[in-house]
């Protein structure tokens, strides 16, 4: 926004898309998530039920990013982003601050600098405002909801989300080239693992959380439940961009190899059964897999035990 523009002005523009918006006969709506696509889906089609809605199945805070080459083209991913948005009068994409979501928007951005065709953004900033409000004055409480998603808030009061829907709006262009310069500098650092932090996406190391396992243990000597440890190490992460219980256990996995922590399982659990299931199923040879079990094949969550190893 320049500083000629005035609020007038943008408040007009905001109501022209809308109503562009409103009256279009066929909308693409796009998501970062399945869970985050069926709620828009049940949103919007109460009064559009021609439109079409898709979601982006990578999981982007995690992994390598997945560029041009192995993204874009139909042969690669043909049910993913099409290459006909001509054929539709909008194509709007809905996003929040959390990672993957902004990094989708992002993404998109990046793809329609190429093409001659407009980009169009719901944010629901408007609806955390909102939500904020509800909690204090209908519950009492004192929520952050600065963070909160669009599963987040559908869960307390979907009336919410409406509002954020008459926000929709046009990406500028000028927008859309910050948010494509972004893109590309989160691509060129392949790190495979970004978190939301002080207004931005940053690229971590793997091993970023791995100092919250690690305080997670309350004495050094003794076994914990891991589903224990990594409850207690994912309540102290930030509410946005935070790893989940997988991958968490996949660093516990980690840490064990790096002699930081001793794994176990339980003493009722039949190790050979699951060994044997393992290699029958899996295809693992009886090798593989009593070399990486600690590491790469690690037991159910449910029947392994952790204990921290004080080096001193």
């Amino acid at each position: 926004m320049g500083k000629s523009d005035s609020l007038d002005s943008l408040l007009s523009n905001n109501w022209n898309v809308y109503k562009k918006y409103r009256n279009a006969n066929k909308i693409l709506h796009l998501t970062a998530t399945e869970a985050e696509c069926e709620i828009v889906e049940k949103l919007v089609c109460k009064e559009r039920a021609d439109d079409d809605f898709r979601y982006c199945p990578w999981y982007l805070a995690y992994g390598n990013l997945p560029t041009d080459e192995v993204m874009f083209p139909e042969k690669y991913v043909p049910n993913l982003f099409c290459n006909n948005y001509a054929e539709y009068d909008m194509v709007v994409v809905w996003h929040s601050t959390d990672v993957n979501s902004l990094m989708f928007f992002y993404c998109m951005c990046h793809r329609f600098m190429t093409l001659d065709i407009p980009l169009y953004e719901i944010d629901i900033q408007g609806a955390r405002e909102l939500l904020d409000e509800y909690q204090k004055r209908f519950w009492s409480l004192k929520v952050n909801a600065e963070y909160a998603d669009i599963a987040n808030i559908n869960a307390v009061n979907p009336g919410l989300l409406q509002f954020s829907e008459r926000q929709v709006m046009q990406v500028d262009k000028d927008d859309m080239c910050e948010y494509n310069s972004i893109w590309k500098k989160l691509v060129s650092k392949q790190t495979g693992f970004r978190i939301y932090q002080d207004g931005k996406i940053i690229s971590v190391g793997k091993n970023h959380y791995d100092h919250l396992i690690l305080s997670a243990f309350s004495k050094n000597d003794k076994f914990y439940k891991c589903a224990l440890i990594i409850g207690t190490a994912l309540s102290e992460t930030p509410y946005i961009g935070y790893p989940g219980g997988s991958y968490m256990y996949e660093r516990l996995g980690v840490l064990a190899k790096q002699g930081k922590v001793e794994l176990k399982t339980i003493d009722d659990f039949d190790y050979k059964a699951y060994r044997a299931s393992q290699i029958l199923m899996e295809g693992y040879s009886e090798e593989e897999f009593d070399e990486g079990w600690l590491t790469d094949i690690l037991p159910p969550i449910r029947v392994l035990m952790v204990k921290k190893i004080d080096k001193k």
